[in-house]
């Protein structure tokens, strides 16, 4: 769950998550949809492993970077995708092979 793993973050790092939120300019208020297991917008995702040096598919994976036991192939046409219908894409992907 996204809050764990941003909460096992803050924890090393000596800080608490309303510290971090503030830092990247995320709202406090958010905490309480990530505990009741709400996901963040794909940009907040990136603030966040950006803030803690991960990429965001470490974050979503509590710090694990399955990216060397993953291949993902790209269906024809992807580069030619807007930004958000790119973000869609990759979402769907993500519940198929990531998501347990």
């Amino acid at each position: 769950m996204f809050y764990d793993n941003v909460k096992n973050l803050c924890d090393k790092k000596g800080i608490t998550i309303s510290k971090m939120l503030k830092d990247i300019g995320v709202s406090t208020c958010s905490v309480t949809y990530w505990k009741k297991g709400a996901e963040p917008r794909p940009s907040t995702y990136a603030k966040v492993a950006n803030y803690f040096g991960i990429s965001p598919e470490e974050l979503r994976n509590g710090g694990k970077d399955l990216s060397t036991q993953i291949k993902i192939v790209y269906p024809p046409g992807y580069e030619k995708l807007t930004e958000s219908e790119r973000e869609f894409v990759d979402k769907i992907i993500y519940k198929f092979t990531c998501d347990k």
